[in-house]
């Protein structure tokens, strides 16, 4: 999948698929529109007992980011392997691998600059990059705005993002167990999403049915309460020491 992504503090986001669709991010409001423009079709993804963070650092993706890289430059271990230099998109380079907790995240960062001009985010076996990347543009308000077009259809859903708690951990294995034909996740990574999302499609094929609007928000309903289980799990420190058997 490619998204044109556009990023503007401190917690707004703009994704536009090369399908159209169209989701916007206010976390200061707590609010996700999903707009699909061939279909007229809208979704509102209200965030309920948001925990106080001028920053919203658990929703905010490039927060992560920054001080992941800002932890690297002062680490003293071997979570950082350097890349050597490379050409990126005519761009003399230097990369390094920060390795944390198993997930891994290339950055290649302008040798004159040091700005970073492409990130690889791995996780488990699914790898997101971000290229093309510019700095300090600007950016009209109004597409951030969360108002939707006359003429759509909205639906409107509630997610819980306080804090993650255990008892969120065993929701997930619940939820998964009872759609996955009593099954487990085979893995506790951010690409568990991507195996369920798969299942059930191919659930749906077999049966000759075609994803229908209340099945798509249904899977994404499971998805958001399976989500916190699983983060709830990252979040736990590396000393704990935990271990998945699948």
């Amino acid at each position: 999948q490619v998204f044109e992504g556009m990023f503007m503090e401190p917690v707004h986001m703009r994704q536009t698929t090369a399908a159209g669709v169209i989701v916007i991010s206010d976390l200061q409001q707590g609010k996700i529109l999903t707009m699909i423009p061939a279909q007229k079709q809208a979704v509102i993804i209200e965030m309920q007992n948001v925990p106080e963070d001028k920053d919203q650092s658990q929703f905010n993706f490039f927060h992560e980011i920054r001080k992941r890289i800002l932890e690297a430059q002062t680490a003293e271990n071997e979570s950082v392997e350097f890349l050597g230099e490379q050409i990126i998109n005519g761009v003399l380079a230097i990369g390094y691998n920060i390795n944390k907790l198993g997930n891994k995240m290339i950055v290649w960062a302008d040798k004159k600059t040091k700005m970073p001009i492409q990130l690889e985010i791995s996780n488990g076996n699914v790898t997101n990059t971000m290229s093309n990347i510019v700095f300090n543009v600007e950016i009209d308000e109004s597409l951030f705005d969360l108002k939707v077009p006359e003429g759509f259809t909205v639906r409107t859903m509630q997610v819980d993002a306080s804090n993650p708690k255990e008892e969120d951990m065993i929701t997930m294995f619940r939820l998964w167990s009872e759609n996955m034909d009593g099954s487990f996740p085979s893995t506790l990574e951010a690409s568990a999403p991507a195996e369920f999302v798969k299942y059930q499609q191919n659930k749906m094929k077999e049966k000759g049915m075609q994803p229908s609007e209340d099945s798509v928000l249904e899977i994404q309903n499971i998805i958001m309460k399976m989500t916190r289980g699983a983060r709830f799990v990252q979040q736990l420190p590396q000393e704990s020491d935990w271990h998945y058997n699948g």
